[in-house]
């Protein structure tokens, strides 16, 4: 109850809040499943760009469960954030393949960002047709018609 909690909190923008809740799961040794409040401590710091500390617990889910989409996905993420791209492209392109089974096309996109930033502009163009033919309806798609427009400028 205190994981999901603080999920809610996470998702309704009460992040700080939602931390002491995290924690008390995270550290509870009966919890099943010890990788989701790690990971989700991750995306809380996450979004309070106290990136060394998201790094540190979702390398820690991953340890749990390494086929995890969203804590790779988040992982690559702040890779990005500190603007360590050759990180951020390792990390997010296996983030891709974990996360094909549930549709989500964010590890994709921010791929397509890093290889950019790294000067590798036809992958960056291969993972932004990835998107428009893979998740045509997804969240990313209408960023991604734009990113490759200015690519292609």
């Amino acid at each position: 109850a205190k994981n999901n909690l603080g999920r809610v909190m996470i998702e309704t923008g009460k992040i700080q809040e939602s931390i002491p809740f995290l924690e008390s799961a995270a550290n509870d040794l009966t919890y099943i499943n010890p990788e989701k409040p790690v990971m989700n401590l991750g995306i809380a710091f996450f979004k309070l760009e106290k990136y060394d500390k998201s790094i540190e617990q979702l390398q820690k889910s991953l340890n749990y469960k390494r086929d995890n989409c969203l804590a790779y996905s988040f992982l690559g993420r702040n890779y990005y954030e500190l603007k360590d791209f050759s990180k951020a492209t390792d990390t997010l392109d296996k983030a891709i393949g974990y996360c094909k089974k549930s549709q989500f096309d964010e590890p994709n996109y921010y791929s397509a960002l890093s290889y950019y930033q790294l000067g590798n502009v036809e992958i960056a163009k291969s993972r932004l047709d990835e998107i428009i033919k893979m998740y045509p309806f997804g969240t990313y798609a209408d960023k991604a018609k734009s990113m490759l427009e200015v690519i292609q400028k």
